[in-house]
């Protein structure tokens, strides 16, 4: 078995150093006598297979200090070192579940080996299980993605572009789990599958809506969040596209409640980037296009639209795009379409907005072999 971090936390140093000695060969063993050095150790060099702490530590307990193990480092396996007469306050621990299991003071060297191996072994399924779910989000993420791209190109290219920014708005603000809010984005235009082209064309122009289209616009959110509610852990991301057209001082859809810092954060950088891409589109001009939202500002969250200032002004990374022209041979990942693509026989291929990635590519070099492709290719990249 390869060697795993351990961390012990005990006020006694003499217990420390026992289990220095007795361990170095076998783990890669950190200590610390309180709660505090201990959650700062865990910050810098972790992560930890396995935290062991003593129930009975000034300031902080044990119990206290491994709930908050739980918090910072979740996957983390956790074992407390009790005296005989704190047994029940230990099995309390355990049967509330945030305790893999507790020995008792003093412990016997052999047991104590066996049961880190436990819990290294535990850790390791965490680990593993928690890799897999990942990886099959991502998955399930990019299917949806692409799958919006073979219903319109268009709205597939409005969704890079605004995934973009709302990454960007999600670093500046200095948000928790920014993945949510770029997801969100990557997703928030997934309810578009069940609008008709002529309406996704009129949206994506910023064309003014009859009634009928105005409802069925404004729904597309709700349909999108149904559809990702149905996938584990992805809750916070439909609860961010809900209301993502949610005006901040209330108004926009849905109607009614939440308001202000009530609605979702990640909703509030979503609109911001929503309607950035909108004006950014009209105007061709990222100031102008901030000078319009500042004009309706009640729409925005002010913290978001300040950093969307910030980033436009101050060089960060939403701003002007470079236009260019290359050849199929110099198409790289990440590239926007600046005109639409066709072939020598003038079959449209590929709408103006879409953001290339390497299967396209792939795909294009191909069709490019049997039918031709115009070139050089109009393409656009963010600065």
């Amino acid at each position: 078995m390869s060697k795993e971090k351990i961390l012990f936390v005990d006020d006694e140093p003499n217990i420390l150093d026992a289990f220095r000695r007795h361990l170095y060969n076998r783990f890669i063993v950190h200590t610390a006598q309180n709660a505090k050095d201990a959650l700062e150790i865990i910050r810098k060099e972790g992560p930890f297979a396995v935290v062991v702490s003593d129930l009975r530590m000034p300031v902080t307990s044990g119990v206290e200090f491994l709930a908050r193990v739980k918090d910072i480092a979740p996957t983390t396996v956790r074992m407390m070192l009790t005296g005989h007469a704190d047994v029940t306050a230990a099995s309390e621990a355990v049967n509330e579940g945030n305790i893999f299991r507790f020995l008792t003071k003093p412990c016997n060297i052999n047991l104590l080996i066996k049961s880190l191996e436990a819990g290294i072994e535990q850790y390791a399924l965490i680990t593993a299980e928690n890799e897999i779910l990942e990886k099959t989000l991502k998955g399930v993420v990019q299917v949806l993605s692409e799958m919006l791209g073979l219903v319109s190109n268009e709205v597939m290219g409005r969704s890079a572009r605004v995934k973009e920014t709302a990454s960007s708005l999600a670093v500046e603000m200095k948000i928790e789990k920014p993945w949510e809010v770029v997801t969100a984005a990557m997703l928030s235009q997934i309810g578009c599958i069940v609008l008709p082209e002529t309406l996704l064309l009129k949206i994506n122009r910023n064309e003014p809506l009859d009634e009928i289209e105005e409802r069925m616009a404004r729904e597309h959110p709700l349909t999108a969040a149904r559809l990702i509610m149905n996938i584990p852990r992805m809750e916070g991301v439909a609860r961010i596209i809900t209301y993502q057209n949610k005006d901040f001082d209330g108004g926009g859809y849905p109607e009614g409640d939440p308001t202000g810092k009530e609605i979702p954060i990640g909703s509030r950088i979503l609109r911001v980037a929503l309607d950035y891409d909108t004006f950014l589109n009209d105007f061709d001009d990222p100031v102008a296009a901030l000078k319009e939202m500042r004009a309706n500002q009640r729409a925005y969250d002010p913290d978001a639209l300040t950093a969307l200032e910030t980033l436009i002004t101050v060089g960060g990374t939403v701003s002007k795009p470079v236009h260019m022209e290359v050849k199929l041979s110099e198409l790289t990942d990440r590239m926007l379409l600046d005109e639409d693509l066709y072939t020598l026989k003038g079959q449209l291929l590929l709408k103006k907005g879409l953001e290339i990635n390497r299967p396209m590519i792939e795909r294009l070099i191909n069709f490019s072999l049997t039918h031709g492709i115009r070139e050089p290719l109009a393409v656009m990249l963010r600065q």
